[in-house]
């Protein structure tokens, strides 16, 4: 009744059981769901005894981006697809799914509606709207940008311009 308790690693107070996605957590997103297997996985391998297993770092923001760090003038305006049900007669004569899945252009156009919030996707709108210079962009580092803190005055519109809600600005500790 109810979720598994998890740990950071996915495990349970269970010896050898992992649990990740609806059954531990009500986040409901996929993308949550798939982040946890991945880690579970990574786990797993570390508990089998799996020394070659060099997990990726996952990097996260420190809060999820909210839809008002967004900025919707990029991103076209899509409607969002809506499953169907079936008929009553086929929902009366048995205990399948009441909702029926998208077909696959449907699910190709939901797809398209994702805006990627929190993930760089190196659009360079940073680098192009900076008017002091102080983006420096480079393929080289992992990052692929850096702020140069000394040609920075923090006047945010790199972060304004930003669609996808990357660029956080901060009260800086004097």
């Amino acid at each position: 009744k109810g979720m598994l308790a998890v740990n950071d690693n996915c495990g349970t107070n269970l010896p050898n059981v992992f649990a990740g996605g609806d059954a531990a957590t009500m986040d409901r997103y996929v993308s949550v769901a798939v982040g946890q297997g991945k880690k579970a996985a990574w786990a797993i391998a570390e508990h089998l005894g799996y020394p070659d297993v060099d997990p990726l770092p996952i990097e996260t923001l420190e809060d999820a981006v909210q839809r008002n760090e967004i900025n919707p003038f990029y991103f076209a305006i899509a409607a969002r697809e809506e499953r169907g049900k079936k008929p009553v007669a086929e929902r009366l004569a048995g205990q399948e799914d009441v909702k029926v899945g998208f077909s696959e252009e449907q699910a190709l156009r939901e797809a398209a509606r994702c805006m990627s919030c929190g993930t760089c996707i190196e659009c360079d709108n940073c680098f192009i709207f900076c008017s002091d210079m102080a983006v420096e962009k480079a393929p080289d580092m992992a990052e692929h940008y850096r702020i140069l803190e000394q040609f920075c005055k923090g006047c945010g519109l790199c972060a304004a311009e930003c669609p996808r809600g990357c660029i956080v600005m901060k009260q800086e500790s004097k």
